[in-house]
């Protein structure tokens, strides 16, 4: 996070594009951004790649941290990678640039149903209005499990990767897979001993019709 984090801070960029599958490496380049003062962009991977670029050119976006650096998609831009092996370059820590509550936290894009998608600043100060309401209401207690299954572009996502670091609870990184098969997921739930998840009612009924079955996977749920 740290390396990257010092990468971001060398450049004009405000808004970082993402473009990851919810991963271990989508985690740190969110926590990454976040830290370098900019704001994060996610680009959701099965989106088309014109309506990508779209994105891309409206946010003004040089910059965008990838595992895919060679497609088109990325032809004239600036582009990050991360690596399992660690990343090379300096490592004089800067320290964190001071900002400012209202300014933009993330940028999402809505689906364009009705037409062009919309971009949609989120600032940390909604964030954190957020976080801190869950963390009151819904307080986290001993052994608490959290995990990260929404897709990057829905907004619960970031509330997902925030609640739980802040708080020093562990959180699980389900895959996309993984996430969109009901029957996988109860049983990561399970073996994970996951306390806390995000559903749309569409999918929590979708569980509901398991039965006996959702007593014993999700019987650890909060």
């Amino acid at each position: 996070v740290q390396e990257l984090r010092q990468e971001l801070l060398e450049v004009e960029d405000i808004y970082i594009g993402v473009h990851l599958e919810r991963s271990v490496g989508s985690m740190v380049a969110f926590w990454s951004i976040i830290l370098s003062g900019k704001t994060y962009f996610p680009m959701d991977k099965k989106q088309i790649p014109t309506r990508l670029r779209s994105m891309l050119e409206e946010a003004g976006t040089r910059t965008v941290i990838t595992d895919e650096p060679k497609l088109s998609l990325f032809r004239d831009l600036s582009v990050c990678t991360l690596s399992a092996g660690g990343r090379e370059g300096k490592r004089d820590m800067a320290q964190t640039p001071v900002v400012d509550r209202n300014t933009p936290l993330y940028l999402l894009y809505t689906s364009g149903s009705s037409g062009q998608p919309k971009g949609v600043l989120g600032t940390q100060k909604g964030l954190l209005n957020r976080l801190k309401w869950m963390w009151m209401q819904f307080p986290f207690g001993q052994q608490e499990v959290c995990c990260h299954k929404t897709a990057t572009g829905f907004v619960d996502s970031i509330a997902e990767m925030a609640s739980g670091f802040l708080r020093g609870v562990p959180t699980v990184i389900i895959s996309h897979e993984d996430g969109e098969n009901l029957h996988r997921l109860m049983k990561i739930i399970e073996s994970q001993k996951i306390t806390r998840i995000t559903l749309i009612p569409s999918v929590l009924h979708a569980l509901l019709k398991y039965g006996e079955q959702v007593k014993k996977s999700l019987s650890g749920l909060k």
